[in-house]
């Protein structure tokens, strides 16, 4: 008798899923077998300073292309997705100029504020790596939507393996924080590589391609107009601690260190959200796109299956860092990390329901909810940054747990949400008429 698997296995998605959790598995275990090393070249206070580059750029990233890389999986023909993918890269090379010139003027009195003028000399990096950024966002939509998981994955593989490569030897070198930014670049440059010999092999661009793009632009224009400052301020109020750690404990010399223990704890949980979530997200939006368009039905059943995949496989990971986590950092990262273990042990719940929202936060495009989905976001924003502007205490454990349980009752009222529009919850109001 042949083994019958569960219900919501389903062959063809974990056939592309798999695929894409092997490249981001090589990926992150070149990650981790890097991270003992790093940790003993460099001090916390670097990756503090690291931590204040990344969090600007993701800050920057999400409007890097103009909010229509989010519309690429969402067209009947591939005709269109690759006018858009041309404008989403238009986009990026215009805003990448702006903010190289922005910065000039800017940067100074920026890192004066959060006091870490150590990295003025290296300001001008954020713009090359925005462009970058700018070019592969859209690019992995665009092959997903195609199903080239496979340069997806070797894409992923690339960037980290030449991150940890160059990061380390420069490391040995000597080099400080600049070491750590500067194989982030290399790694940015490695992945991109891939992605743009796939879409050149097989896509011609004419000039007629970039000039009908103005159409598009005003078919998508939801998305700019509402999608991009939703997931702006998603993501400003997600990396509000790296500005603000640096500020609330400067006088006590502590911020970059602080800030250093807090981007690892952040680096060690999204690790599988990265090689998991967001490779179940990018298949479930490729498959949800087209469920939409065949029905209601199908979404639900899809959403369902993906929910129950997802609070599956991460129970394990939540468990294993909310009992062992200081230990773990410590024995792992060098004892000087058993702080951010316990950082990490308060901050666990929060990102294992990210982990659950992630994949599904798709439904919001799919079901085009962009202007509702706006007033989540400031509601985010508006929390996470009271948090820290109205924050009186020294004790920044406190303002770890602190900062930790709100985001749970955030993220919750989320998933709600979610579930409301792939119609697990609600379905009466959701779907007053099947098709």
């Amino acid at each position: 008798m042949p083994l019958k698997l569960p219900d919501w296995i389903n062959t063809s998605i974990w056939k592309h899923i798999l695929t894409l959790i092997s490249g981001s598995g090589l990926a992150q275990v070149v990650t981790l077998l890097s991270l003992p090393i790093l940790t003993r070249l460099y001090q916390p206070e670097e990756f503090g300073i690291l931590a204040v580059f990344l969090a600007a750029l993701a800050v920057m990233t999400v409007a890097i292309n103009g909010g229509y890389d989010m519309a690429l999986m969402l067209p009947e023909k591939d005709e269109e997705a690759r006018k858009l993918l041309l404008l989403c890269i238009k986009i990026a090379l215009w805003g990448s100029l702006g903010w190289g010139i922005l910065s000039s003027v800017f940067s100074k009195n920026f890192l004066t504020l959060l006091d870490i003028e150590r990295m003025a000399p290296w300001h001008h990096m954020l713009a090359g790596s925005l462009l970058l950024e700018g070019l592969s966002q859209p690019l992995r939509i665009y092959l997903s939507r195609l199903q080239k998981y496979r340069v997806i994955a070797l894409s992923k593989i690339l960037r980290s393996s030449f991150q940890a490569v160059v990061s380390i030897g420069l490391g040995i070198k000597g080099y400080l924080f600049e070491g750590l930014i500067m194989g982030f670049l290399i790694g940015q440059l490695s992945g991109l590589i891939p992605l743009g010999l796939s879409y050149i092999r097989r896509e011609k661009t004419t000039i007629e391609n970039l000039d009908s793009v103005r159409t598009l632009a005003r078919k998508y224009r939801d998305f700019p107009q509402f999608a991009l400052i939703a997931n702006w301020l998603n993501n400003a109020s997600r990396y509000l601690p790296f500005f603000f750690i640096p500020i609330l404990f400067s006088e006590f010399g502590t911020g970059e260190e602080i800030n250093g223990w807090f981007q690892k704890v952040d680096q060690v949980l999204t690790l599988p959200i990265v090689l998991v979530s967001m490779s179940i997200g990018t298949v479930f939006f490729e498959r949800g796109a087209k469920a939409f368009q065949e029905g209601l039905a199908p979404l639900r059943k899809l959403t369902r299956q993906t929910l129950i995949q997802l609070l599956i496989l991460g129970l394990p990971f939540l468990l294993m860092i909310m009992i062992f986590a200081p230990e773990l950092f410590s024995w792992v990262l060098g004892e000087e990390w058993e702080e951010a273990g316990r950082f990490a042990r308060w901050l666990m719940p929060w990102f294992y329901l990210i982990f659950i929202t992630t994949p599904l936060s798709w439904l919001v495009d799919i079901r085009r909810k962009l202007k509702i989905m706006l007033w989540i976001s400031l509601i985010f924003f508006l929390f996470r940054a009271g948090i820290f502007l109205f924050w009186q205490e020294n004790d920044v454990l406190y303002l770890i747990q602190s900062y930790g349980m709100m985001n749970v009752f955030l993220v919750l009222g989320q998933l709600v949400y979610y579930l409301y529009l792939g119609g697990i919850l609600f379905p009466k109001l959701n779907y007053p008429a099947e098709k």
